[in-house]
């Protein structure tokens, strides 16, 4: 069991042949090529958020990066923060009932962490078989990527202020 904490955690939550589910994946790969500080870690969580429950527990603030169903536009990028989720039912469960919202939950059950958490999620346009993202969600990758990398840059500039 590692010890490390960290200030800031990425998770990408999705599924690669799952056509549009595939989004947060994908985005943490390209986040991943950058240099990043020790205490930022950018990490696929895959379908489940709950395999990384020590890491979420370790973590400051979480970032969660997925695919969301929120009746817009496919492509349309939200920005969520943990109290403002509206109530999602079973669509953002893995298979054993867990959604990236309870695996948060349990983390601050266990250590009182994460103090913050944000999602940005795209809306779909296919949750289905299929590999490769649709064109409407392809056109949102670089933007949330970018807005991700934006939040680092916010929460660590406001923690170094703070430490003043």
């Amino acid at each position: 069991m590692s010890e490390q904490s960290y200030e800031i955690l990425v998770l990408g939550i999705g599924h690669l042949l799952m056509a549009d589910d595939g989004l947060g994946v994908l985005a943490v790969e390209g986040l991943r090529k950058k240099t990043w500080p020790r205490d930022v870690r950018i990490l696929e969580a895959g379908v489940s958020a709950m395999l990384f429950l020590e890491e979420i527990s370790r973590s400051q603030n979480v970032i969660i990066v997925d695919a969301v169903r929120m009746g817009g536009v496919p492509g349309s990028i939200y920005r969520l923060h943990f109290r403002d989720i509206p109530c999602v039912g079973d669509g953002w469960r893995d298979a054993h009932g867990f959604s990236p919202v309870t695996a948060i939950e349990m983390a601050r059950e266990l250590t009182g962490l994460p103090f913050n958490t944000v999602i940005y999620g795209v809306e779909p346009c296919a949750i289905e078989p299929g590999i490769g993202l649709s064109p409407a969600v392809a056109s949102s990758l670089q933007t949330v990527m970018d807005r991700v990398e934006e939040e680092i840059e916010r929460i660590q500039r406001n923690y170094r202020i703070s430490k003043i």
